[in-house]
């Protein structure tokens, strides 16, 4: 499908949609000032064939044999949470100025009305050791914004686990156990999976620091990883969980019907089923081989700037060898 065939199907629905009912002449205009607002920020497709995106939407689109499934896709993009370079920056500042100040003031004996707190507040960021749980948080970035020096160690857990060692962790990133706290920043968390490990032995270092306090503060985060973190919220004490976004249960796809979700969900959810097979492409395409909803059936219909998480939908991201263009095409870390 070509771009003017794509304004050419679109315009049909809206004609055919006389009553607005299914709300395609809306969604259409929001697409298209988001496409230029927003959607133009997605990274992974700067560079090769992939193309703008509104060809890579016709594209998609004509990737689903039925028209009606078409129209489900399209409608899929009404609950789409896209979240460009500048609000991931935002949240970057808010981790910093709100997350972490609220959590130095709840967990010292800081007092906002002495005349001391900013001088004391101030003192006590210095016992931080900020550290990112995988490297696509971006913890270089996250230290430029917001002007924190003395962050010469840049630790990455997700690089150590295989050989953690916490003598290691106290003498070089805790500054011989001078520094009594850690932040754990992440920029999405969907099951929790990827940073559930590196959280736990985090924590464990209480029993080398008795006084050590623990942040973990997440930008984006998912049901499944809330759940998680509140979970390890519970049996360390020492944890504080504080998110700079809670995306709500609302905006997830389930496999199976769920009580009040939204009107449309239902076919958007039938459709993600019976495109699947082309998603996946032939046995062995793909290493993977999630659900139609995602990992561990996670079904976001989220896209961040420079990249689409494999807890989305795979009908967004995933390029097969039968036949279906991605939406937003995912860089993958495994082998392609």
């Amino acid at each position: 499908m070509t771009r003017t065939e794509l304004r050419q199907l679109l315009s049909s629905w809206c004609q055919s949609d006389n009553m607005g009912e299914r709300g395609f002449a809306d969604l259409t205009a929001n697409v298209d000032f988001l496409e230029v607002a927003l959607f133009s920020d997605y990274e992974v497709t700067d560079v090769g064939e992939h193309g703008q995106f509104g060809l890579r939407l016709a594209r998609w689109l004509a990737s689903a044999s039925s028209e009606a499934d078409q129209q489900n896709l399209f409608l899929m993009l009404r609950y789409l949470i896209f979240v460009g370079r500048d609000e991931m920056k935002a949240a970057s500042l808010t981790a910093y100025s709100k997350n972490t100040a609220h959590w130095l003031l709840s967990t010292s004996d800081i007092s906002i009305f002495d005349p001391g707190a900013r001088s004391r507040l101030e003192q006590s960021y210095n016992q931080i050791a900020f550290t990112e749980l995988t490297d696509s948080f971006g913890l270089g970035n996250f230290l430029r914004w917001n002007n924190v020096h003395g962050g010469n160690v840049r630790y990455t857990w997700e690089q150590h686990l295989e050989n953690w060692s916490i003598s290691d962790f106290i003498f070089s990133v805790m500054d011989k156990g001078n520094k009594d706290r850690i932040v754990l920043l992440e920029d999405f968390v969907g099951s929790g999976s990827q940073v559930e490990n590196a959280i736990r032995l985090c924590c464990e270092i209480n029993n080398y620091i008795p006084e050590l306090k623990v942040l973990f503060c997440p930008l984006i985060i998912c049901p499944k990883g809330k759940a998680m973190a509140i979970d390890l919220q519970r049996i360390y004490p020492c944890l504080t969980y504080s998110p700079v976004l809670e995306i709500p249960q609302e905006h997830f796809i389930s496999p199976e019907y769920v009580a009040d979700e939204r009107p449309e969900y239902d076919a958007i959810r039938q459709t993600l089923k019976a495109i699947h097979g082309k998603v996946k492409g032939t046995p062995g395409s793909w290493l993977q081989q999630t659900s139609a909803f995602g990992y561990r059936d996670t079904g976001a219909i989220f896209v961040k700037y420079d990249n689409c998480p494999d807890n989305s939908v795979p009908a967004l991201h995933r390029q097969s060898d039968l036949g279906w263009s991605p939406l937003f095409y995912r860089n993958s870390r495994e082998p392609i």
